[in-house]
């Protein structure tokens, strides 16, 4: 099974109010990162991805010739996610090691800010075919997170996530299955149904993968779950839709067919509103 079957957190999976932005030392004139956040939200609500990719390409140019290595920084991280979606795999490896070799320069590979930035890299390369240099990537953000942050702080769930898609990509299902309900037993605390029916994507893709007499049994039950997450989910916005769209694939790859086209469709129709 390609590592880029399994279906990790990134920053478009997430509420946005829960993204991590780093701090770090100011420029003298900045981007208003803020400002540029929104915009791109607006542009992914409506699908707009090739108007996302120039405004980020264009906002990381101005942030260097600024010197705000802040903004850059937070453009870099944005860029490994958007290239997750848009499937270029060299830009997705490029915006990794310059946001990597960015937080090394800046100092800030012991803090939250900067472990959110090795997070976003790590998913990036373990979807492109580099497990093990992202799991030494988990491992680095596990211990800033576990030395600055609440045991139940929900950032832990996307970490677990991730962990668990590095997992997969290198084979280890049963590590991978622990650190995904790991994940569903924090995520379960909080109302994002979008990341709990991910999660229990991930878990019945991972069931799929084994050779064990309940394992129809468990795909099901978690595709099930996954489904009835998402219909339940008040949301009808683009974060909402990306969810419906990063789920579908999987479930039509499981067989799941009716279910995957029903939840491309609703995708569909949010982002024709948007």
């Amino acid at each position: 099974m390609r590592e880029s079957d399994f279906l990790g957190n990134c920053g478009y999976c997430k509420s946005r109010e829960a993204v991590d932005r780093p701090t770090v030392p100011h420029a003298a004139k900045r981007l208003d990162i803020p400002t540029l956040i929104g915009e791109l939200d607006r542009l992914f609500a409506a699908e707009r991805l090739t108007d996302a990719q120039s405004l980020l390409e264009t906002s990381l140019e101005e942030a260097r010739a600024l010197g705000d290595r802040s903004g850059e920084l937070s453009i870099l991280s944005e860029l490994m996610g958007f290239h997750r979606r848009s499937g270029d795999a060299e830009a997705a490896r490029k915006a990794c090691r310059e946001g990597i070799d960015l937080v090394g320069e800046l100092k800030l590979g012991s803090a939250v800010s900067g472990a959110t930035v090795l997070l976003n890299a790590a998913t990036t390369l373990a979807a492109y075919g580099e497990p093990a240099e992202a799991i030494g990537l988990f491992e680095q953000v596990s211990r800033v997170y576990s030395a600055n942050l609440d045991p139940q702080d929900y950032r832990f769930a996307g970490l677990y996530n991730n962990m668990g898609t590095g997992y997969a990509a290198l084979g280890d299902f049963e590590r991978s299955r622990a650190y995904y309900l790991a994940a569903l037993k924090l995520l379960r605390e909080t109302d994002n149904r979008e990341e709990v029916a991910v999660t229990h994507v991930n878990l019945a893709q991972i069931y799929d993968s084994f050779e064990r007499e309940d394992r129809d049994e468990q795909v099901d039950l978690h595709v099930s779950a996954a489904i009835a997450e998402l219909d339940g989910s008040p949301r009808r916005d683009g974060y909402h839709a990306f969810t419906c769209r990063k789920c579908a694939p999987t479930l039509d790859r499981l067989g799941y067919f009716f279910d995957a086209k029903r939840l491309d469709e609703r995708a569909d129709d949010i982002y024709a509103r948007n």
